[in-house]
């Protein structure tokens, strides 16, 4: 099935000669849908609406818009029920005319009456009143006059009476931007949780407003009303801190001493999955093999440590130990050789810290690089009168 293009229309209301536009409309919507939206467009309760279009025909909620031929950039004509005095209130409320609003019974001492409030008991007079008041402050926070909106409100009207579609005199205030109104009604105690029919919060709305600072307010208010109740934290003690708060980490007793390790062993419990994360300690490399006897000279071996150059030109058959040149560097079977030379020599003669450290004759060290045979050492001759003991 193709998707519906949607497209806009534009709304009158004949009580004050106000237009509006309606966004995102579809040929399968029904009156009783674009009526839910218009009362956030315009203001007036869904109860309190009456739709026409051409005909001056009232438009019933089950029909839809490609019933009738709505199309698009069309005008939609809205009135309101003209009994009991609403058409009066809402124009009133609309153009924030505190005066008028005194005239048409909106507070409890108003002797402001109808056909209709005149077969009232007292307790129904005072719901009918409550009722009026309510929709006027829906009306007078929608369109952000802030005067009405106070006046209302130290009247007796109720900032927490919902429409049937769920909204509040904060919610029209919220929806069309109006600052100063949004902070008197919070003040004054309207809610600010809750949900309407279509599981919209406030905060949803104030979004879809597009109005930063009305978002941070409403927040705001949110966190101070839910911390209100919460008692006060008691100071921090070290027993509430971390291994890594009670001490620098980039101190030199924190890398090396037993705090880090402590630390560790908190964060990683035995047996506990380790993530990519931890860092886990490397075992150290085992140090190389030794040529042995049973293996041949040339032979592969498993891959041996990196031989510094001092130690290259130390034992290294054919290098010079005086200043020259510098040597290439050593073949890996060559390498192989010379690690065998120096544990020979070192199974000779003891490490290289015994007195007996092989010499090279100066007049050699002019001539250049030894030759392989010049370079094994022949010990000295034991002093006179000394010998081994059998």
């Amino acid at each position: 099935m193709p998707l519906q293009r949607s497209f806009s229309l534009q709304v009158r209301l004949e009580d004050t000669k106000e237009t509006f536009h309606m966004h995102n409309c579809h040929s399968d919507t029904t009156i009783e849908e674009m009526k839910s939206t218009l009362e956030l467009v315009t203001g007036i309760p869904t109860n309190l609406q009456r739709l026409f279009y051409m005909d001056q025909g009232e438009l019933p909620d089950n029909a839809t818009l490609q019933f009738y031929g709505v199309i698009k950039n069309a005008t939609i004509n809205m009135k309101t029920w003209s009994q009991d005095g609403w058409t009066r209130l809402l124009h009133a409320a609309a153009l924030g005319n505190i005066e008028e609003l005194l005239a048409v019974g909106v507070t409890m001492d108003s002797d402001y009456s109808t056909p209709n409030s005149r077969r009232m008991d007292a307790v129904e007079r005072v719901a009918w009143i409550a009722e009026r008041a309510a929709v006027a402050l829906f009306i007078a926070s929608h369109r952000g006059h802030i005067n009405a909106v106070k006046f209302l409100l130290r009247n007796g009207a109720n900032p927490r009476t919902k429409t049937i579609e769920g909204h509040t005199a904060l919610h029209m205030a919220v929806i069309m931007a109006k600052s100063e109104c949004i902070n008197y009604l919070l003040r004054s105690g309207a809610e600010a949780e809750g949900i309407d029919s279509k599981g919209r919060t406030l905060m949803d709305l104030a979004r879809m407003a597009q109005h930063q600072g009305n978002v941070g307010m409403i927040f705001q208010f949110q966190w101070m009303k839910r911390t209100a109740g919460m008692p006060p934290l008691r100071p921090l003690t070290k027993s509430d801190l971390f291994a890594h708060q009670w001490h620098d980490s980039t101190q030199k007793t924190w890398r090396t001493g037993t705090h880090k390790k402590i630390y560790m062993a908190t964060l990683l419990k035995p047996g506990a999955p380790r993530g990519p994360q931890v860092t886990a300690h490397k075992a150290p490399h085992p140090a190389p093999k030794q040529a042995g006897k049973n293996r041949p000279a040339g032979s592969a071996g498993p891959a041996r440590r990196r031989v510094s150059t001092k130690q290259t030109r130390q034992y290294s058959p054919g290098a010079g130990l005086g200043p020259g040149p510098a040597q290439a560097p050593t073949p890996p079977a060559q390498l192989q050789d010379a690690w065998q030379e120096k544990d020979t020599d070192i199974k000779a003669h003891g490490s290289s810290n015994s007195p007996h450290r092989p010499t090279t004759p100066p007049s050699l060290l002019k001539a250049g690089p030894l030759p392989a045979s010049a370079h094994r050492h022949t010990p000295p001759p034991h002093p006179p009168g000394t010998g081994r003991k059998k």
